[in-house]
């Protein structure tokens, strides 16, 4: 009935390397509260930070789902604090009990392609500055 492009392995190598191959899974990938980003205490290792960032990142390519939360970290890898590390480890414990997730691509009878896009102007409560989103559908499956 099709095919799922999945990183079930990629996934489960990436909380190895993190070192939380047995930790607790959670249902959503970020918390409902906003991330301390005032936070003055910086991560002590920032190169593990910025290698499991990099893998997230490439998990994304098959998990649309942490897209949004894996880009908002992202866009704070330069200077790592305590805080975004907890942030990572929460997409991680996420990341536990969705490992198997991936993308299921049907055969479809038309090869139609659909966009949809949204934004959120000035939404950021830590800056101000818009929040954008878009899904490109081919064929009933997201491909972007």
């Amino acid at each position: 009935m099709g095919l799922v492009l999945s990183q079930h392995k990629y996934a489960l190598d990436i909380l190895s390397r993190a070192g939380m191959s047995s930790c607790k899974p959670v249902d959503t990938p970020t918390s409902i509260f906003k991330i301390d980003l005032q936070s003055t205490e910086m991560f002590s290792d920032p190169t593990c930070f910025c290698q499991i960032i990099d893998a997230l990142q490439y998990l994304t390519f098959t998990r649309p789902n942490i897209c949004y939360v894996v880009n908002k970290v992202c866009q704070f890898m330069h200077a790592p604090t305590e805080n975004l590390w907890n942030a990572v480890k929460r997409i991680l414990r996420y990341l536990k009990g969705k490992s198997s997730f991936g993308l299921h691509l049907t055969r479809g009878s038309s090869l139609s392609i659909h966009g949809f896009t949204d934004a959120d102007w000035a939404g950021s409560i830590d800056n101000q500055k818009s929040t954008g989103g878009y899904i490109v559908i081919l064929s009933n499956t997201p491909i972007s």
